[in-house]
């Protein structure tokens, strides 16, 4: 059900992105909905979603994320729950945990009937365009919803990526 495919998801490679995902997968404490609601929570005081700019050659790709931000503890327990991430910056510098992709949707799909707000039009708006953008941005995407965008530049695993965050 949370990794069904949707009508407007650019999925060619949806069976190799399935297959990654499958090595390490979801917890199913995630179904929980103690557990989700309490991530839902976590996403909602301190957390941004948007997406990330990958290139790769000539290609431009966008990346949905959800960035959780709180104690090295807490993000510890949400990697456990998500399978995996990427744990940006240290106890000094806030850290943020990272989850991309199709990971990111299915997360999505989980705790978005937790959300509220804006954050919730934000969360089904990702979730329904799926785990890739390649034939529009997520710029156009969120100004169809009435939302406005920042832009950030992080390093990521090495790599400069820039985030594209609805404005919530």
């Amino acid at each position: 059900m949370f990794c069904e495919r949707r009508e407007k998801w650019e999925a060619e490679d949806f069976d190799e992105i399935l297959a990654e995902l499958e090595k390490k997968p979801l917890n199913r404490q995630l179904l929980s909905p103690v557990v989700s609601g309490y991530l839902a929570g976590l996403l909602d005081a301190g957390g941004e979603f948007g997406y990330i700019t990958l290139r790769n050659n000539e290609h431009v790709y966008y990346v949905p994320y959800i960035g959780f931000h709180s104690s090295r503890e807490v993000l510890d327990f949400v990697l456990r729950q998500v399978g995996d991430g990427i744990i940006y910056g240290n106890e000094l510098r806030h850290p943020c945990l990272y989850v991309t992709g199709l990971r990111a949707v299915i997360l999505f799909r989980v705790i978005g009937p937790y959300l509220r707000g804006v954050k919730k039009r934000v969360s089904e708006l990702i979730s329904d365009f799926g785990y890739k953008l390649t034939k529009t941005t997520p710029t156009a995407l969120f100004k169809t919803a009435g939302l406005e965008t920042k832009r950030k530049s992080i390093f990521l695993n090495g790599q400069k990526v820039t985030k594209i965050v609805a404005v919530c």
